[in-house]
């Protein structure tokens, strides 16, 4: 994940650095089951203790993260106190959007500077739990943390980000960019003469993913006999609606959360990767398009914007309607029929990863620009 990959690049950089994270683990909605301080490949990790949520957008996850901003503060001040090292530079992300005033002021405690990385634009995101006849109302339903999250970005010393498509919202002339990363898996091999295409899911199991669509889509295939496979992996609210049609369908597999070698050996073992995100969720270019392209697979991409874009530039991905599951089975369909065309799109794919997502050169850049601070 992003902090953790900067941190080690800026330990191999000779910094001191402190990772500070929650103890809930927000795609399990449990907690994690680790020591709250402990020591990793040069960085030190400290837990903070965290309310837990059950929704991914609701006022239960604000309340958990001003919670968590206030405790995170508090233990902060305690921490140095106790190892006697103040740090330079702190480097807060968005969201959530109460961290920043809480690292804002330690900040001002150490005379450090305070820098902001925005991951994803709160509240816009949130729009999307508000009936569509309402969602021009945002800006005023979501007033408090529309002023918390621009004063964030005004009284920043700097402030990066995922994707210049936030610019907009950022509204300052000095945003660096950052893409998300990944380390890039070795030994990538398509089989282009297999006839059955797999398609995989990894994610969330949440409300900003039209999994309806896809469910649906897979159903009408098997109906008329395709060659096709999907297999997903994750958790959340829509775990019980993939169970079912898992249990009614042998071509879809439900493996729950996997760890990072049963992730490898997933993406690994697939064709086309799966993106049925909302546009209205906010997001740019989201971790799974980083994932999939990473191990070169072909991407089915319902999300409008940034990542249409990148995927469109290097042909990488083919789109369809994320809410339409006619759309979607249309295009698994293509792509079923022309199979050395998605190991093209696939090698496409891992092209893109190489010259945009490659960790390798993301971090010790975004490691860099730190410094400079």
């Amino acid at each position: 994940m992003r902090y953790a990959l900067l941190s080690e690049a800026l330990a191999r950089a000779g910094h001191e650095v402190v990772f500070w994270s929650s103890d809930f683990h927000h795609l399990l909605k449990t907690k994690r089951q680790v020591p709250s301080a402990y020591r990793h490949d040069g960085v030190d990790v400290r837990l903070v203790p965290t309310v837990p949520y059950y929704r991914n957008v609701g006022l239960g996850r604000v309340w958990s993260h001003w919670r968590f901003a206030r405790d995170w503060r508090r233990l902060a001040v305690a921490d140095v106190a106790d190892t006697k090292r103040k740090p330079d530079v702190i480097l807060c992300s968005t969201p959530p959007v109460a961290l920043f005033k809480a690292g804002e002021r330690l900040a001002r405690h150490f005379n450090a500077r305070i820098l902001l990385d925005v991951q994803d634009v709160w509240p816009e995101t949130f729009y999307r739990v508000l009936p569509k006849f309402l969602r021009w109302m945002g800006r005023v339903f979501f007033a408090p943390l529309h002023q918390a999250a621009q004063r964030a970005y005004r009284r920043a010393d700097g402030v990066s980000a995922v994707s210049e498509a936030y610019n907009a919202i950022i509204r300052r002339g000095d945003v660096q960019v950052f893409p998300l990363g990944m380390k890039l898996p070795e030994g990538i091999e398509r089989n282009a003469t297999a006839q059955e295409l797999r398609l995989c899911y990894v994610g969330n199991l949440g409300s900003g993913y039209c999994l309806e669509a896809v469910l649906e889509g897979m159903a009408q295939l098997i109906k008329d006999k395709k060659n096709v496979r999907l297999t997903l992996a994750g958790d959340g609210p829509k775990r019980g609606l993939v169970e079912g049609y898992a249990s009614r369908h042998p071509q879809i597999v439900y493996q729950g959360f996997v760890n990072h070698d049963g992730l490898d050996t997933l993406l690994r073992n697939s064709d086309v990767g799966i993106v049925p995100m909302r546009g209205e969720s906010g997001v740019a270019i989201p971790n799974k398009v980083v994932d999939y392209a990473g191990y070169g697979l072909a991407i089915l991409n319902g999300l409008q914007g940034a990542s249409e874009k990148a995927l469109s530039e290097y042909d990488a991905g083919v789109m369809y309607q994320v809410n339409d599951a006619q759309s979607f089975a249309t295009a698994v369909t293509a792509l079923l029929d022309d199979l050395p065309r998605v190991a093209q799109i696939g090698r496409n794919a891992r092209t893109l990863a190489e010259a945009r997502f490659d960790a390798a050169q993301i971090y010790p850049a975004f490691a860099q620009w730190l410094e400079g601070h």
